[in-house]
């Protein structure tokens, strides 16, 4: 029986006791530290995966939260990243008008945005190295240059086939099936619900196909004016004025907020 192990949290824990007291597993699949779960199951049973963050197509996107709370994300329409020039914009009380005019190629270009592909593929890269999982199963998506996440923590179905079959290689199992009819068989659940597009500066930077488009499960921005109104009525309605701060956590781009400051103050 194979289980797989991905939040560790209170609810989790207590559903991970009750399994390993009622199932003996013989292999135990979590994107957690081994040493998290193994009070649970068997050390020899525990199989690391990396996590497939990837903030190359997406480096605006970040998390938010209330000053007075940094460690708890706040959801905007169900989600909890943001823009972070949206955020940014709001936080220093620009018109709507002022912030829609930061998406831009030099603005993106002085904020190290055209950078973060490399820096992300290096990343993603090293987290297979580090768990013995072949990397190069990523290659087809790296070297198609096609955009293979739908935002920077939601990986599009085939990148998720990959680390399988990179796991079923260092596991010595056989697959049963190629990548290419699994992909035709497996539907892909975010497809419809979620997706950050790659902004057109930095997918023409990339060679890929960009837009201005966001979506967030049952609500659609085809423009950044859209997603703007929206956004900044929510947290101007939500939250008191200067309540917010950017989330730090370094799965997603702005590891050095105050960088971000520094380069955008010249836009205030």
């Amino acid at each position: 029986m194979i289980a797989a192990v991905d939040a560790n949290t209170q609810d989790s824990s207590n559903q991970l006791r009750r399994a390993s007291e009622e199932h003996k597993f013989d292999l135990v699949i979590t994107n957690l530290d081994a040493s998290d779960i193994e009070q649970f199951f068997d050390r020899d049973t525990i199989v690391e995966i990396p996590d497939i963050h990837f903030g190359g197509f997406h480096p605006d996107v970040v998390y938010f939260c209330l000053a007075t709370d940094p460690t708890q994300p706040q959801f905007f329409l169900k989600n909890p990243t943001v823009s972070a020039l949206a955020l940014w914009g709001h936080m220093n009380n620009l018109p709507q008008a002022k912030v829609a005019e930061l998406y831009n190629e030099q603005v993106f270009e002085e904020l190290g945005y055209m950078d973060y592909f490399d820096i992300s593929c290096d990343a993603l890269y090293k987290s297979f190295e580090n768990l013995s999982i072949n990397p190069r199963v990523l290659d087809r998506h790296i070297s198609s240059r096609e955009v293979f996440m739908y935002g920077p923590l939601h990986p599009k179905l085939e990148v998720t086939m990959s680390l399988c079959f990179g796991l079923l290689e260092k596991l010595g199992i056989p697959s049963s099936q190629s990548y290419d009819s699994l992909h035709k068989l497996l539907p892909d659940p975010l497809q419809a619900e979620y997706a950050w597009a790659c902004f057109p500066p930095l997918a023409d930077r990339l060679g890929v196909s960009g837009s201005w488009l966001i979506r967030h499960w049952d609500q659609t921005f085809p423009t950044v004016e859209a997603y703007l109104h929206t956004l900044q009525n929510h947290l101007t309605t939500a939250y008191p004025q200067g309540s917010l701060q950017m989330f730090e956590r370094d799965r997603l781009r702005f590891d050095d907020f105050h960088q971000v400051d520094k380069v955008l103050e010249a836009y205030l």
